[in-house]
């Protein structure tokens, strides 16, 4: 993704606070120049004398960097533990269902769809029951297996019901990854979806309050294909790749509380990985990244732990907590030092 050296540093608690400065392109300086400078230090000019010069202002800019990730680190959390920040309680739901298109080869779609959708009901219902009650509940990426709020069949329209019914009864907001239909094409969305009334003890009948992300930087070739609008013939020849509407860009959710409205950041996928667009959520006001994802399609091993650890440095740079959401890990709960 442009940048392969710096983001390595992910696991350098010191290191990694330097993301505040630069990004992880400064880390990628950084870690090359030190390399570099070592470099030449080992090596031996003409008259065979080592280049001490460059060794020096290696070991200098690697001190420098140290010292002042160790600084910003004790900083960070000096002012985490003693801030009047208000406490929300947020439980992410990973139901470790991955292959939607196995369960409905095996059940058909609408028995798949209703089967997903049971799990997620009794894991949230799992959670409702902990101490302290969480104030959010969060499902990952394409957790609601259709569009939500414009269906197109009957039984779409009673699994619109029953989350809405849920909510309702339930009492408590709930973020969660689906489709939705606007403007003729079908979106990757984030719904954060409220009892109706959320701020009271009100039983309304009424449909949940909406507040709709759907997601802007798409994946090539897995969501849309470069040209595929222009040249219609692209669409048959690979029916298989999704053709998604573009969202208009970095938004900002408010989620009503008992302790007042928290201001979150959506973020849909490989969204976590474009610093600028976490950046503009948070000059927008965020306060908090919510991150949902669906790292399935990539199995177990190496994709699911690279995406977390790019992830990390969006809550280093904007110094904002981070609630992650997938459908078979890695979720995760980031702090403002990574």
């Amino acid at each position: 993704f442009g940048d392969t050296l710096g983001p390595s540093s992910c696991h350098w608690v010191h290191l990694r606070q330097l993301a505040d400065i630069g990004g992880p392109a400064l880390l990628t300086f950084v870690m090359a120049a030190v390399n570099f400078g070592t470099l030449r230090a080992l090596l031996t000019r003409k008259d065979r004398k080592p280049a001490f010069g460059a060794l020096a202002l290696s070991l200098a800019l690697a001190v420098l960097a140290w010292i002042y990730g160790m600084w910003r680190l004790e900083d960070i959390r000096t002012y985490l533990a003693t801030s009047k920040s208000r406490t929300v309680h947020v439980t992410a739901i990973q139901a470790n269902i991955g292959d939607f298109e196995k369960l409905a080869s095996e059940q058909g779609v609408r028995g798949a769809a209703d089967d997903v959708l049971r799990n997620f009901f009794q894991l949230s219902d799992r959670a409702l029951e902990q101490s302290p009650k969480p104030d959010l509940i969060v499902w990952p990426e394409t957790s609601y297996p259709s569009t939500f709020r414009t269906p197109m069949a009957p039984a779409e329209l009673a699994r619109d019901q029953r989350l809405e019914s849920y909510v309702r009864e339930r009492r408590v907001p709930l973020v969660f990854g689906g489709y939705d239909h606007h403007d003729g094409k079908d979106h990757n969305a984030m719904f954060l979806l409220e009892p109706a009334g959320a701020t009271s003890k009100a039983n309304s009948n009424a449909p949940g309050e909406l507040q709709i992300y759907r997601k802007s930087i798409l994946l090539l070739f897995g969501e849309y294909i470069p040209g595929a609008d222009l040249f219609p013939w692209i669409k048959q020849t690979f029916p298989q790749v999704g053709n998604f509407g573009r969202g208009p860009g970095p938004q900002v959710m408010e989620l009503k509380t008992g302790q007042g409205i928290v201001k979150t950041g959506p973020l849909i996928c490989y969204e976590i990985l474009f610093p600028n667009f976490v950046i503009q959520a948070a000059r927008g006001g965020s306060e908090v990244i919510l991150n949902i994802t669906n790292d399935s399609w990539f199995g177990a091993y190496g994709e699911p732990y690279l995406h977390l650890s790019l992830s990390v440095f969006r809550d280093i740079e904007t110094r904002m907590p981070q609630v992650r959401a997938t459908n078979t890990g890695i979720s995760a709960l980031i702090d403002a030092t990574g």
